[in-house]
């Protein structure tokens, strides 16, 4: 890993300042999108050695199995041999069993060190597949992060343009007037049709029963005779 990346990754674990600006952000995802590429490249390898190493160690078992099935058919004829006292037959056939033998533990070997090459291979992969679920993580963020930031600037850019130019005073009435058009809701000689809700019924029954008592406990008014009409002494 490079430095650059290093620095990248230190700086997204720690947590220190902000994702950066747009710029920041594009090639921090560059460089990210980069080590994936390169994480899975490295990833594809290690499976493919720890599949050519299994295959190694496999074979290197199933010879070795066949080897001390051999030595155990030639260790029977040797005894045999020795039996009947033919033992210049048995000393031939007992250096058989010495390479066999050797050819057995060099097979062992071969299988042990598969052995320990597997397991490290294996710890990479682990470690490898940690570092590539990692990296597709921070991208996540990374992408998250820029559309806030995109949303963010989109609503700045609005309350910009809406503070260059502010709506009227009637503006709001006059979408509500269009939207009770668009309703079907037409207002006839400044009267609406809406339908009074039980509440507004209510205020008007009360309304009417209050302006009927006030008009009762009002004086009648006194009329004054006009002049001219009394009659002549």
């Amino acid at each position: 890993m490079t430095d650059a990346l290093r620095k990248i990754f230190r700086r997204l674990q720690d947590g220190v300042g902000e994702l950066g600006d747009a710029l920041l952000g594009d090639r921090a995802e560059r460089a990210l999108d980069l080590e994936i590429r390169d994480i899975d490249q490295a990833l594809h390898a290690a499976r493919d050695d720890a599949a050519e190493i299994k295959a190694r160690r496999v074979r290197a078992g199933d010879l070795a199995a066949e080897s001390r099935q051999a030595r155990g058919q030639l260790e029977d004829e040797v005894a045999a041999l020795l039996r009947r006292r033919r033992k210049t037959a048995a000393r031939e056939q007992a250096v058989r069993l010495v390479e066999i033998g050797e050819r057995i533990a060099e097979l062992d070997l071969q299988v042990a060190e598969a052995q320990r090459a597997e397991q490290q291979i294996h710890h990479l992969i682990e470690q490898l597949e940690h570092r590539l679920r990692r990296a597709k993580h921070q991208v996540g963020t990374l992408r998250a992060a820029a559309s806030i930031q995109r949303a963010q600037a989109a609503v700045a850019r609005r309350q910009a343009v809406d503070a260059q130019h502010p709506e009227s005073a009637l503006a709001p009435a006059n979408r509500l007037r269009n939207r009770g058009g668009a309703d079907g809701t037409r207002e006839t000689d400044g009267k609406s049709n809406k339908v009074p809700t039980p509440r507004e019924q209510a205020i008007d029954q009360v309304m009417e029963r209050l302006a009927a008592k006030v008009g009762e406990s009002r004086p009648a008014r006194r009329t004054r005779p006009k002049a001219g009409t009394g009659k002549a002494r």
